[in-house]
């Protein structure tokens, strides 16, 4: 029986020996967090919707951005180019990525499919609960129409809030829902003007509200380089090409007591007859050019068939979109950094936190669990969750 047992000896050598020397398999090695969020490569850049009024926009392919993280998102209207700009952003944090994206949404008319999901799922319950309220309202029936305007406004902001799944900011959820352009190409000539100056464009915007009135940005003032640019493009007039009288009403009293000088007969009280008085000097420019730097002043120029309000609201609406689609990104972002640097404790378990967000978040504030869940923040787009290791 003595060979029985070296033949069993030698073979657990030999097992003992390739097992020690066999070579070690590779670990598939973890995603980095740029891998998680970056776009996925496109062979072809997507066809750029014509402008020209008498052709077909051609449809963009959609692009998916963070594949991997709890709440992708699907975009058209974006290059590959694009989308890989937004993945670096996030990132890297970039919060200049955000303007850039924002523009970038205005002038494309990009679309994100999670948020048009969520506006075509709760417009018609916001209209339903709208409808409920003003057939409820003991004031509606006796109300005159300005008092209707604003027990709408009262509704519909109540309405708003209780949509159980909304973003956290109710307001975004209300241009969302009840501000969408209905020409969301009414900006799309004027924006192609600016070649993505973000900074000067929004500048403009700013501009749109108070068409006649003069701004005064002094030299190394943080908007001053944006005037320049708008005059530059013939959009805004600089110092002496603002007509005077649009000038005098901006100077204080004081000021125009020293511009009067010893024209003035008493110490000036009344603005209005200031400026009666200062009109009627015949020097009246130099006057004013040793009171105030004529190149410190700017003025927008009335900008002929040009739908202000159309171009506003469509700037508005594409800032909410890019806010959501920033926002929702980073929450995502967030949770899987968190998640990531709990493997080095282990931790004895999750917390959610939801007390910032929608009513049917809200309800799971505080909710605990000994693993972590399978379903992480954000729950939805604009969604304010935040998941923490204990």
């Amino acid at each position: 029986m003595w060979w029985i047992l070296v033949i069993l000896v030698a073979a657990v050598a030999a097992w003992f020996f390739f097992r020690t020397n066999r070579p070690e398999q590779a670990r598939p090695p973890e995603k980095t967090l740029n891998e998680l969020i970056a776009a996925p490569e496109v062979e072809a850049p997507p066809a750029t919707p014509s402008r020209s009024a008498d052709a077909e926009p051609a449809e963009a392919d959609s692009i998916t951005i963070g594949k991997n993280l709890p709440l992708p998102l699907t975009l058209s209207g974006m290059s590959p180019a694009d989308a890989k700009r937004l993945a670096k952003g996030l990132e890297s944090n970039d919060w200049s990525t955000r303007g850039w994206l924002t523009l970038l949404v205005a002038r494309n008319n990009v679309r994100c499919e999670e948020i048009d999901a969520w506006v075509a799922s709760a417009r018609p319950k916001l209209e339903m609960a709208i409808k409920k309220a003003i057939a409820a309202s003991p004031e509606w029936a006796a109300a005159s129409e300005l008092d209707r305007a604003d027990i709408l406004e009262e509704i519909t902001q109540e309405a708003v809030e209780a949509l159980e799944v909304r973003p956290s900011d109710a307001d975004d959820a209300r241009t969302l829902l009840k501000d969408e352009p209905a020409d969301v190409t009414a900006d799309d000539a004027l924006l192609e003007r600016f070649s993505g100056n973000t900074e000067a464009y929004i500048k403009l915007l700013s501009l749109l509200g108070s068409p006649g009135r003069v701004w005064q940005s002094a030299a190394g003032q943080y908007d001053r380089k944006d005037f320049e640019t708008l005059v530059e493009m013939g959009f805004v007039r600089r110092g002496t090409d603002i007509p005077i009288e649009d000038i005098l009403p901006t100077l204080t009293l004081a000021q125009m007591q020293k511009v009067a000088g010893d024209a003035a007969p008493k110490k000036l009280t009344r603005k209005a007859a200031a400026i009666d008085l200062l009109k009627a000097l015949p020097d009246l420019q130099q006057r004013l050019a040793a009171t105030l730097s004529f190149r410190e002043l700017f003025q927008l120029k009335p900008l002929e068939g040009l739908d202000v309000q159309g171009v506003t609201q469509c700037y508005e609406h594409a800032m909410v979109v890019a806010n959501l689609i920033w926002k929702t990104l980073m929450a995502g972002k967030s949770t899987m950094e968190r998640v990531a640097e709990a493997k080095e404790f282990q931790p004895d378990g999750w917390e959610l936190s939801a007390a910032e967000c929608c009513p049917k978040c809200v309800q799971m504030d505080g909710k605990s669990w000994k693993r972590l869940p399978a379903k992480l923040p954000p729950f939805h787009i604009g969604c304010d969750c935040e998941i923490y290791p204990t």
